[in-house]
Order: C-alpha cells, then structure tokens, then sequence
C-alpha cells in the first residue's frame, strides 16, 4: 500500500497535459456533447483508479494498492473531462484537433513577439509535424 499524492489529482483528472484540457474545458465538454460520447469505464483504464476515488481534499489522507505499471499516457485518441476518458475515433479526433488547430492558428496570427523558450517549444511542436 502506498499514500496518494495529492497532486497526482490533477494528472489523474485532467491527463498529463492537464492545462490543454483544462483551458479548453468548454470546447472539450461541447465536443463530447455533440458526439454523445461515453466516458471509459474504470475497470477497462490501465490504472485501477479514477479521480472519484481519490482523497476529497489534498489534505486528506488515503492509502491505496499501488496502481499498475503504466508507462505515462495512454496510445490513443482520447479526452479528459470531469475525471472520465472518453475514446475517439479516427474521425473524431481529426474533427476536435481540426478546432484546436484553428484556435491555435488564430492565436498565433495575432502573437507580435515570443520569447526564446517559446521560440524553442513552438519549433520542436512544428518540427514534429508531418
């Protein structure tokens, strides 16, 4: 048995990259509203936990089996919302990045300056591009 770490919650509950789900969290909740999708039943993740189960409050104390090995993300086209995972298809996840691709491109087309460490992090994200 091993305690929680009260900030696993935010990974746990919003995914890895918590603040793209998080600052988007209305576009992400209408997507999956609009598609009818249903959340990944907890029993079918690689981990035994869901954010339901975690402590309340990041005070509270819990202790539970340690989770199975999970190598940091899960392979496939998928959503964080509310604490649940919704799987998407093909299709869907190039119809939600098509948005996030847009939002993305109208924010960069009024960006006047960025500095050196945003310089590096946008060059790689491009790079990395097909």
């Amino acid at each position: 048995m091993y305690e929680i770490n009260p900030l696993w919650e935010r990974i746990w509950k919003y995914g890895g990259r918590a603040d793209l789900w998080i600052r988007n969290i209305a576009v992400v909740n209408e997507f999956i509203t609009k598609n009818n999708l249903k959340p990944v039943p907890a029993g079918h993740l690689p981990m035994p936990i869901m954010a339901s189960e975690l402590p309340p409050s990041p005070t509270a104390k819990r202790t539970l089996p340690k989770p199975v090995p999970f190598p940091g993300g899960i392979r496939f086209a998928h959503l964080h919302y509310q604490g649940n995972i919704y799987v998407l298809t093909d299709d869907q996840w190039k119809e939600f990045a098509g948005r996030m691709l847009k939002d993305f491109q109208s924010k960069l087309a009024t960006v006047k300056t960025i500095n050196f460490e945003q310089a590096i992090e946008l060059s790689a994200a491009i790079e990395s591009l097909p």
